[in-house]
Order: C-alpha cells, then structure tokens, then sequence
C-alpha cells in the first residue's frame, strides 16, 4: 500500500467528508428536536443520504484528476494504474464507511439519551447488521457512482435519468426489482424469538451490483477512460450548454413528481394507528411565529402565539380539570409546582397526548372542540396523579400495570355527569363489549402488556382497562384506586414478580382479594355483552385466506353478513422494527381484498389483524391476532 498515494486520494474527498458531517448534523438535529423524549430515537437508516454522499464520492474520486490536471502525473508514477485504482476504490471505502460509523453513532447515543426503565435490552445484533448493511449499499452506491463518473459534464443527466428509471421501475411494481430495493436491505427484523431476519434477497442483488460496477470502472479507468470519457468530453456550443442544463433540471423534476404519486395511498376512512386507543387529532399549524406562557393555579401553559385567542377560551376551565382529578383521586398530597401543559409541540402520530411525571404535552388540535380538549386534558392529568401518588412505581412495572394506568386515566376522563361525556362513555362500554365478543381476555392476561399484544390489539387496554377500574371502584369504594398506588409506593413488590403475583400481591396490601377483582372483572363484562347484544349483532365476526399471487400478499375475506351499515373492514399488518413494532394499515383494493407488496413484507410469516371501523365508534373493534406462512 502506497500511504502517500492513498493519502492524497483522501484529502481529494474532503469534501464528501464534509458533506457527511453537515447531514449528519442535520439528522441528529431533527430527532433532538421533534422526538426527543417521547419516543426511542435513533430508529431507522438515513439509505436516502447515503445515496446522495456515495454517488458524490463515486464521482469526485475520478473526476478530480482531470479537473486539477494531473493524470499526466498519475501516469508518470512508477505504480500501475490498476495500483492508483484500487487507492481510490480504498479511499473511497473508507469515507463511505464514516457515513455508516457515523449513523450507528447516532443509534447508540441517541436510544442511550431515550432509554428508560421500561426500556427492553438494546438490540446490539440488529443495530450492527444495519451498519452492515448501510456499508454494503454504500459500497454498491460509490461502484455506481464511479461508474457514472466518466460521463463527466454529463453526469447530472446520467444521473438524473437513472433515477427516473429507478422511480417508474419500482412504481411499475417488476419482481427483478426487489432484489435492488435499498429500503428492504437496511431493515433487517427481529423475529418473535428474537432471531435476526436478514433481506438476503437484497444482499444478493447489491453484492452482485457492486461485483459488476466495480469491475466495470476498473476496466474503463485501466484503459485510460476509453472512448466512453473521450465522446462525453467533447466540446459543445453554449447553446448546447444551456439545453443540457433545462434538460437536466426537467428529468430531476420528472422523476421527484413521479416518485411523490407513486408514494400517494388512498386512505379514504378514518386513520388507525399502532397502540394508542384514541384517533390522532389533527397536527398544529405548521407556521409558528413565535411562543408564549400563560400560568393558571395548577398548569403552566405553553403555545404558539397564534394560537392564543382559541387556548385562552380554554384556560379557564384546566383548574377546574385538575380539581375533578384530585377529587377523584381522593385529594392527594402531590409534589409542589405547576403541571407543564404544552400545546404547542407534536406528538407521535398515534396519540393525541403523552405524559410524564411533570409534563403534558396536547397539541392544540385545529378545529378541536372545547370539550373534546378537556377530556384529553382530564385523561392525562389523571396520569400524572397516578405517576406522582405512585412515585413513580407505576412505570417502573407497565408491563402489569399499563391497563391499570390507562383504565384509571379513561374512568377518570369520563368520570363527569354530562351529555357529552357520557355519549363517550357509552362509545367506550360499546368498545369493550365488542372487545370481549371477539375472544374473552382474562383480566391476567390483560395486566401483561408483552402476552396482551401477542394475542389481541394492544389498545384493548382502554376500554377493557376502563372496567378493570370500574370493577376495582365497585369492589373497594372510589379509595381503593389511591391506595393501589400507595401500596407500590410504600411497600414495592418484588421486581422480578410476575403480573398475576405483583396483583395479588397488591390487592393482598389493600385487604382485597384479587380473586375477587376477577370476579367482579367478568361479571361486568358479561353485564355489557347483554346490554348490548343487538349492537354486537351489527359486527359479524372476520376471517380472511392468505395466498401470494405473483409479487402481492393478498388478505380475501370470507364471506361475512349483517354488518351495520356505516362500518367498513380494515386491515393492519405487523412490521418489526427492532426495538418496537409497527402496526401498518393496508389499503382495501377494488376487489374487496387487502394486498400489499411482497418484496415490502420481510421473512415467510406474517401476522394481521381484521377489524371493523365506524365514524359512530370511538377506535376500531379487532378480531384476535391472525398468523400464515408465506410460500
């Protein structure tokens, strides 16, 4: 190896270098700014970025020597060219492996800042293979740009037009392509057991990309660029200039139009998301001119100035709010200081708030009525007594309490004698009841979140959680709910307990029997299901049949009658994300059935749920999971 030689084809990409660092800051500045803390950070491969810096590197590598003139030196050197090509592809490898090193960087530093005690182990395996994966589709990226390099001037084009090719291939929906889909090479998966699922599939293709790509610069930059450098490097008139300039920026355009409509899903029903058992409410306005504070006796309000004619007519009522929670909760002695109540940030896409132990963040929805807000604002003030009465005992076991937190925070939110609220809480009993018509959930398995969303929709915790805390209400009066968390609070249970001994190890703390609880769980589960029998009626349950035809999974419904008339069937399909996992709702085709891509669905089991989705019902109703193997 030839240090001085690899040096100076190192310091010929500084600029890449730099390009690197200015995008990685970009990123790591997003995610500070728009998650952090509510959600694990660092999720996800930047391949987008990666495509842009390996193609730049790809091409400066070679095109530097003609533009500073010293491919005559090169020539003159006592190497052979094919030495000085392999120097470049070095160099070239290892800025491109700073830009991977540099995103695994980001994982590490910004899960660690996120992590908490609910936090499962880190997926060190998952996370390497990503890396891995990200250098393998940088190395295919820099072999391609290497090889677009000797267009020289006309690289823009070349470029521009391979990526419209690109753009209608992958709309056009050709099986071949899947073996180059770069979004599919850097999502590895975790199974159920934890084994790592590899695309090798998009392995394959990309290794044999960049044999290919490789090889190929090699022989045209060994031949002194060849008669392909020499056409492209021909003289030509400004005119000529000035048209290759307007066609460049239209193929760009092209192709980022084609790319958007190809993106474009109709989603013509009401959102439904992963885990959270309300429907998102509409994100602020995206214009912020500026913030400002308002305090009240008990919250400290913050919001964007714009906003501040509609949370003014609001700000009256939170005291009162924070009145009927302390009522509810018996009048607790909590830590001195105002709840901050944020309306002017975003929150994930599946929930309209998120709390924690001081802080309540509900973006102040457009178009949200007033009473809608206050329910919100009811359900997680209710969270915070709870985090605050519990010392935080509460989340430090969510795995057995997680439908505690939520039923208490619903029982809570609909705990008012109104019109309104109490239209809520029928939608939220009627919940229930089709939940537990669809298979019955033992109140053990509901205080274990992992065994719960392994079996049902996880969001079963709100209205199933709801009579939970109604059945401990009716068992040991309204106290009974305070004194739950004062036992974890005062007298914690072991850490390793499991859910059915952390409960009665707690109800044994109150002086109630959990067997108890249990009966009066089901009893008046069963009291709803005869209420509302006629109701259940009008949403027969699903099944579908899975086949693979051609490059699509397709989900058929079997024959189903008797639904009410504005419920309509929906589909959601389970994506391992590492550390969580994503529920994805799939468009129903003109046919009837659900399909999505083959090639966008990694390993040979898929796992979906069928349900029925209504404008009268508060969250959609979801039959048990389903599980099939692929062929």
């Amino acid at each position: 190896m030839n240090i001085t030689l690899l040096k100076k084809e190192l310091t010929g990409l500084r600029f890449c270098i730099l390009l690197i660092v200015v995008l990685a800051g970009m990123s790591w500045t997003e995610d500070l700014l728009t998650g952090f803390p509510d959600r694990m950070l660092g999720e996800g491969a930047h391949e987008g970025a990666l495509w842009l810096v390996g193609l730049f590197i790809g091409m400066i590598s070679f095109n530097q020597e003609r533009e500073h003139q010293t491919q005559g030196f090169i020539d003159g050197l006592a190497v052979s060219r094919l030495a000085v090509f392999l120097h470049k592809l070095l160099a070239a490898l290892m800025v491109v492996s700073l830009c991977c090193l540099v995103e695994l960087l980001r994982v590490l530093v910004l899960a660690g800042l996120s992590t908490t005690s609910v936090s499962g182990a880190f997926p060190w395996h998952l996370r390497l293979a990503e890396c891995s994966l990200l250098l393998l589709l940088g190395f295919t990226v820099v072999a391609v740009g290497m090889v677009l390099s000797f267009t020289r001037k006309w690289f823009p084009l070349v470029a521009g037009l391979l990526f419209l090719v690109l753009v209608l291939l992958f709309s056009s929906s050709q099986s071949w392509v899947a073996w180059i889909d770069s979004s599919a090479l850097v999502t590895p998966t975790l199974s159920e057991s934890g084994a790592l699922i590899i695309p090798w599939k998009q392995v394959g293709g990309f290794s044999l990309l960049a044999t290919v790509t490789v090889l190929l610069s090699c022989l045209l930059f060994c031949r002194r660029d060849g008669f392909i450098s020499r056409w492209f490097e021909r003289d030509s008139a400004a005119r000529g200039k000035l048209l290759l300039g307007v066609v460049v920026v239209g193929v760009w355009c092209t192709a980022f139009v084609v790319l958007v409509k190809s993106q474009k899903t109709d989603d013509d029903d009401n959102p439904v998301t992963n885990s959270a058992g309300v429907i998102a409410a509409t994100q602020p306005d995206a214009e912020i001119v500026g913030f400002a504070s308002h305090e009240t006796e008990h919250y400290d309000v913050i919001f964007k100035e714009s906003q501040r004619e509609e949370v003014m007519k609001l700000v009256g009522g939170m005291d009162t709010i924070y009145q009927q929670v302390a009522d509810y909760f018996q009048k607790p002695s909590l830590p001195s200081g105002r709840i901050v109540l944020d309306m002017a940030s975003s929150v994930d896409s599946h929930a309209v708030g998120v709390t924690n132990w001081t802080k309540i963040r509900v973006p102040m929805a457009k178009g949200e009525g007033r009473l809608d807000f206050m329910q919100v604002l009811r359900h997680e003030t209710a969270h915070v007594f709870i985090e605050q009465i519990s010392d935080g005992k509460a989340k430090a076991y969510f795995n057995a309490l997680r439908a505690f937190h939520e039923g208490v925070a619903t029982a809570v939110e609909l705990a008012p004698d109104d019109e309104a609220t109490g239209a809520a809480r029928l939608k939220m009993e009627r919940w229930a009841a089709l939940a537990n018509s669809r298979g019955t959930v033992p109140l053990a398995l509901l205080c274990d979140d992992v065994a719960l969303e392994q079996e049902f929709d996880d969001a079963l915790v709100y209205p199933l959680g709801y009579v939970f805390a109604k059945s401990l209400v009716e068992v040991g009066g309204p106290q009974l709910l305070r004194r739950v968390l004062e036992a974890l609070k005062n007298t914690p249970p072991p850490l390793k307990a499991d859910s059915t001994t952390l409960w009665q190890h707690i109800l044994q703390e109150c002086g109630t029997s959990y067997e108890t609880v249990i009966s009066t769980y089901a009893g008046r589960l069963a009291l709803l299901a005869s209420q509302e029998q006629s109701y259940i009626a009008g949403f027969p349950r699903l099944s579908a049949k899975v086949t693979v035809e051609g490059e699509d999974i397709v989900i058929r419904l079997n024959d189903f009658s008797g639904q009410a008339n504005d419920v309509k069937p929906i589909c959601l399909v389970a994506k391992s994300m590492g550390i969580t996992n994503e529920n994805e709702r799939i468009p129903r085709s003109t046919d009837g059935s659900f399909r999505l891509k083959r090639n966008q669905h990694t390993g040979n089991q898929l796992r979906y749920l069928l349900g029925w989705s209504s404008k009268e019902m508060r969250y959609p109703v979801f039959e048990p999971w389903a599980k099939v193997s692929l062929k």
